[in-house]
């Protein structure tokens, strides 16, 4: 069977009872997959004698399996099928070793704190995305976001209520962002966001969005209530410029220092010098 570890349909199992088995996002196909990244018949898997194997049917945003984007090739349960926004693996085990190993992936995958991506996990899916979006022709745009001032909120308020700080944010950020964009928690207060397909002014907008969404919560303390604001960096990128994700975060994180230095609760843009 082919089992969702991320996305949309994340814990779904799909049995492999036929030969070959068609997936994608057409509702009528053998394998329906909720995804507004993958093609209606996205790709095929065969079951041979001795051995499964994973083809492409010429998708729009093609299959990586371990990072690597293929055309044909053989997968085992150890292999990580990304297709869109869906992350897929093969198993052949039973449904309680599969549930405990879903549950290793989880914690392996994800911010134990605020339920989104960990930095590992970004960096994983976001030098995925550039690589496509290089061979494409594509932009992305990289945010970098700050609480401000949260260690005073850890000293005026204590660990629980900083945690429930961070817990919002996050909260806010994911439910703001569109289904093909990533999130992560990058460390601390930090988080990290990329999104496809949008530069420049249309990454501003969507930023300014987000600084004005998060500084609207208000965040329960005892009988009162406190609000929170962020700070935003952010750079774009298309083509040769999205070689390189660190180089991408750099730009951001230098961005990020600006907005802060412009008195925080600011957004700005990474301007080459």
């Amino acid at each position: 069977m082919l089992i969702v570890l991320n996305g949309k349909d994340k814990g779904k199992r799909f049995p492999l009872e036929k030969r070959e088995s068609v997936f994608g996002r057409d509702p009528e196909g053998e394998l329906f997959i909720k995804d507004s990244q993958i093609s209606r018949k996205h790709g095929r898997v065969h079951i041979l004698d001795d051995k499964v194997e994973l083809e492409d049917l010429n998708s729009t945003n093609g299959i990586f399996v371990d990072g690597t984007a293929i055309e044909r090739c053989t997968i085992s349960s150890n292999s990580r099928i990304q297709v869109g926004n869906t992350l897929l693996k093969l198993a052949y085990k039973d449904p309680s070793e599969l549930e405990m190993e879903e549950e290793l992936y989880k914690a392996a995958t994800t911010d134990a704190l605020t339920g989104i991506m960990n930095r590992r996990a970004f960096m994983e899916a976001a030098q995925q995305d550039l690589s496509y979006a290089h061979r494409n022709q594509q932009g992305i745009s990289l945010l970098m976001v700050d609480a401000d001032h949260f260690k005073k909120v850890n000293d005026d308020y204590g660990h629980p209520v900083g945690d429930l700080v961070l817990k919002t944010i996050a909260q806010f950020l994911n439910q703001t962002i569109r289904e093909e964009d990533r999130l992560g928690r990058y460390g601390g207060e930090e988080f990290i966001m990329l999104l496809r397909g949008k530069k420049g002014d249309h990454a501003a907008e969507f930023a300014e969005r987000l600084r004005k969404g998060v500084a609207d919560q208000k965040i329960p303390v005892e009988e009162d209530s406190i609000s929170i604001t962020i700070s935003i960096g952010f750079c774009s990128g298309s083509g040769e410029e999205l070689i390189d994700l660190e180089n991408l975060i750099s730009k951001a994180d230098t961005a990020l220092y600006k907005a802060k230095s412009l008195g925080r609760n600011q957004i700005a843009e990474f301007t080459p010098q």
